[in-house]
């Protein structure tokens, strides 16, 4: 799996990343699973065009003392989408930056 990963995190910091996380995005059925939803701007030709399809995510998941950031782009209506791809180059910018911004507001000691 191709992803942008944090460890070695505090408690501290993990119980804040969850809190901005169940604050800001969508959480999963699963505790620890959280999903964002990608812009119709971020999305490549092919997924923008599918509407059944849509909204497109990736996936943040945390861990006792970690945080791990998907770059699989996938349907959060259709698990076996066609359009279920790793993230163009695009969306991987998005999915970094999001990274990057959680870190700084939550000030986070990586």
């Amino acid at each position: 799996m191709r992803q942008f990963f944090i460890d070695e995190l505090s408690p501290q910091d993990v119980s804040a990343v969850k809190e901005f996380l169940k604050a800001n995005v969508i959480q999963s059925s699963y505790e620890d699973l959280f999903w964002v939803q990608l812009s119709r701007d971020l999305l490549d030709p092919e997924q923008f065009e599918c509407e059944a399809d849509q909204p497109f995510c990736f996936a943040i998941e945390v861990g006792d003392s970690w945080v791990k950031f998907e770059f699989l782009i996938r349907s959060r209506t259709n698990f076996k989408s066609a359009h279920l791809r790793y993230a163009t180059r695009k969306q991987q910018d998005f999915i970094l930056d999001y990274a990057a911004r959680m870190i700084k507001e939550l000030d986070l000691k990586t």
